[in-house]
């Protein structure tokens, strides 16, 4: 099978792309398919497809997707993604002719935040596999339309998804694959569990309203200014990423300092050995407001942490309360600071919590499995286009 793959970012920030990577690399190497790549611009992705030896081509396509902030300059944002629309109708075209002779079985897109992997397909007369990895709720589409053809197919990649697609997208259940992520086995040092220096949590990830840094420092504030928990700290691993305009990241930092909570909240920025950090570390954060499936949480759990996560998106997939993890209600800042001082309390049972993550993290969401089930529903939309 030769496969077109159509990336939705030339970076590396995220998990995204990190997982469309490793995908790749298992079709290849495992199923033994052709691919091609497109990339929107050049960046690390590129480097690291190189790295793979995977062929790609750079095109100047963008994100077809806007939020509506109801700010009186809505009516730009809309224009901005269908003038981005028509360009790409037209770049579909051309890149389509160019590889005629190449003759493809099945396009493969890795965020639903592009279109051109689809106009592509349209073009070759071939079906287009869809992978949703993020919500984007509040969110106005240029695409749906293209999604819903009966030759094409939606992978979702965690029940909640699953659900959204379906009741509120209202895309067709018989289109739509619930496959969770798989998490490429690598050889990690746990972390040793100690408590010597205090107890400290890591939240990785890009610092963005959707990633819940702010919660984070709240439930911090109410351990250290109001329980005296003063040996309890929080690291956030991660950076502003330059597409968010806001000024959230701005705000997560002038709080800490308002709050008098320097000591206790690091900002550690881009950390170039995650391995390495996290053996440092206790407790894994995660306190998205609906992750779909976190890379971050089997990894934390990987690497023998204690993983706390928000009850929504795709983390009650992976942590079961009490058994592999916690739990808490996203949103309270209160039930997250009662988690953490009940690890903070509990060594013993904690550590005891945080060696069934390990067990399960080296058991479940292989990448192997995820890749061939992944190939079965690209094999599917190839064999409908003979």
């Amino acid at each position: 099978m030769k496969i077109l793959a159509v990336f939705y970012s030339k970076d590396l920030s995220g998990g995204a792309n990190l997982s469309t990577l490793a995908l790749l690399d298992q079709l290849r190497n495992l199923h033994g398919h052709e691919i091609v790549a497109v990339t929107p611009g050049i960046g690390a992705v590129n480097e690291r497809l190189d790295t793979l030896g995977i062929r790609w081509e750079s095109h100047p396509y963008r994100i077809v997707v806007t939020k509506m902030l109801h700010d009186g300059m809505d009516f730009l944002r809309l224009a901005r993604i269908k003038a981005r629309l028509l360009r790409d109708w037209f770049l579909s075209f051309w890149i389509a002719r160019k590889l005629a002779s190449e003759r493809f079985d099945v396009v493969y897109t890795n965020e639903s935040l592009v279109l051109l992997g689809h106009l592509i397909a349209k073009r070759m007369g071939i079906g287009c596999v869809s992978h949703f990895r993020s919500f984007l709720e509040g969110c106005v589409y240029a695409t749906d339309k293209y999604f819903i053809q009966p030759e094409n197919r939606l992978i979702a990649i965690c029940r909640d998804m699953h659900s959204f697609l379906r009741d509120v997208r209202g895309f067709p259940e018989h289109l739509i694959a619930l496959i969770p992520n798989g998490l490429r086995e690598e050889s990690v040092n746990p972390s040793k569990q100690s408590r010597e220096n205090g107890l400290h949590c890591v939240q990785c990830g890009r610092i963005t309203e959707e990633k819940g840094q702010m919660e984070a420092v709240k439930a911090m504030e109410i351990l250290v200014k109001q329980r005296g928990r003063d040996t309890i700290y929080l690291h956030i691993a991660g950076s502003h990423p330059t597409y968010d305009k806001s000024d959230y990241a701005a705000r997560v930092e002038a709080y800490v300092k308002r709050a008098g909570l320097t000591k206790n909240v690091l900002f550690e920025g881009e950390v170039a050995d995650m391995g390495g950090f996290r053996q440092r570390m206790n407790v894994e954060l995660l306190c998205s407001v609906r992750e779909p499936f976190s890379r971050v949480v089997m990894e934390g759990m990987r690497s023998g942490l204690i993983v706390v996560g928000s009850d929504t998106g795709g983390t009650p997939d992976a942590v079961t309360h009490g058994v592999n993890g916690y739990l808490y209600r996203q949103g309270s800042p209160e039930i997250l600071a009662d988690a953490l001082e009940r690890i903070d309390l509990d060594p013993e049972g904690s550590a005891r919590v945080a060696k069934r993550a390990l067990q399960d993290a080296l058991t479940c969401f292989s990448m192997e499995e995820n890749a061939r089930r992944v190939n079965d529903v690209l094999a599917g939309v190839s064999t409908k286009n003979r």
